[in-house]
């Protein structure tokens, strides 16, 4: 790749993200303020467009054959089309689960990748081939990290800094060796830390001057999984199947913990609500900047027992059945915490509806990244 590439992507990303912030307003990406948000003024909602922009043109002007690429950025560019328009004006829920299916099928009917094997999994000596089932559940699974750090970006610099989180201990496991996907997966992380120095909260307000919207969160969890499975599959795979459930350990733990509570309660899974970990987080009186350094940290320790289980050679299902007991152990305290009201000895504060309608509630530092008012049961960032 031509080392240009990288540092023109940056400036790219940047020069798009000034631009795009100004012109939000014109496209119908600012996202207004509400008693569900933390904002007090209307917010661009355009980081997702700048990052695929930049991420696209430093592929362009680098030496990576682009032929190999067709399928990934055809079916990228579906995906962030579809969550330009949904951050322009929401679309239904179903049409954004068709757009990502339909996603995933390019990836492995197009580009030739699915899941043949889940590695060792149940047992040491034998692997868990999948069959029949590998492209439906490749399907399942691609759609489900979409989601999952889509309904992860509930707070400014969170679904960024988790991605980042998972983004470089993939740098870090395969290493330069690994050739065009060490540099794409590179090229990546800069144009996103470029993104993060506008998103993250700083300054005398604490909150972000640009918002990823659907159109980044989708991008950012299709690219996610198309190399999780790039980098899983095959006899030489860098990365076990095991660990990449400790890679994106936080965005997995929180969504499919939320949504087991919402259907034990007799929900939608899909449901909005306002019981994710950052919302936990702020209920015990953390200031945001706090919590999201908090759970930055958890996404980092996760990273970073995935990659010491595989460097040591723990068996696959000791390591499984050890996420296992992770999620149970979380479910178990977030469900008993929001039931009770307490976490720890300490009460979750009830913020009044008053202080929630005036936008004065810190645990409402901006949940929904939506432009209009969402419609119950959606699913998206609010979840």
């Amino acid at each position: 790749m031509n080392p240009l590439s990288f540092p023109l992507a940056m400036v790219a990303a940047a020069l798009l993200l000034r631009v795009l912030m100004r012109m939000a307003g014109h496209l119908g990406l600012l996202d207004q303020p509400g008693w569900r948000k933390g904002h007090a003024a209307a917010i661009p909602a355009v980081g997702g467009v700048a990052i695929f922009l930049a991420f696209v043109f430093g592929l362009l002007i680098s030496e990576v054959p682009l032929g190999s690429l067709r399928a990934y950025a055809t079916a990228a560019g579906l995906i962030v089309v579809v969550g330009f328009l949904d951050d322009m004006q929401e679309l239904p829920s179903s049409s954004r689960f068709a757009v990502q299916i339909a996603a995933a099928l390019l990836m492995v009917y197009w580009g030739g990748l699915r899941l043949e094997d889940l590695g060792h999994l149940v047992s040491t000596t034998a692997t868990v081939r999948l069959g029949f089932w590998s492209a439906p559940l490749t399907v399942f699974a691609v759609v489900g990290v979409i989601n999952a750090v889509n309904m992860i970006d509930g707070m400014d610099g969170l679904a960024g800094g988790v991605s980042l989180t998972v983004l470089l201990a993939l740098l870090y496991l395969v290493g330069p060796g690994a050739g065009m996907v060490f540099q794409i997966l590179l090229l990546l992380v800069l144009v996103l830390g470029v993104f993060l120095y506008y998103n993250l909260p700083r300054g005398e307000t604490g909150r972000a001057r640009v918002f990823l919207g659907d159109a980044g969160s989708m991008f950012i969890g299709f690219t996610i999984a198309w190399f999780l499975v790039v980098l899983t599959q095959g006899d030489a795979a860098p990365l076990q199947p095991v660990t990449a459930l400790w890679l994106l350990g936080l965005p997995l733990l929180d969504t499919v913990g939320i949504m087991l509570r919402r259907m034990l309660r007799g929900r939608s899974p899909f449901a909005a609500d306002r019981e994710h970990l950052h919302h936990l987080l702020l209920a015990l009186g953390m200031r945001p900047q706090t919590a999201l350094l908090v759970l930055l940290t958890i996404s980092l320790l996760l990273a970073a027992l995935g990659i010491a289980g595989q460097r040591a050679g723990v068996p696959g299902p000791l390591m499984f059945s050890a996420f296992l007991g992770l999620f149970a152990v979380y479910f178990l305290v977030t469900w008993r915490a929001w039931r009770r009201g307490r976490l720890l000895g300490r009460p979750l504060e009830r913020r009044s509806l008053r202080e929630r309608r005036q936008g004065t509630d810190p645990a409402y530092q901006g949940p929904e990244r939506r432009i209009g008012p969402r419609r119950a049961g959606e699913q998206g960032p609010s979840q």
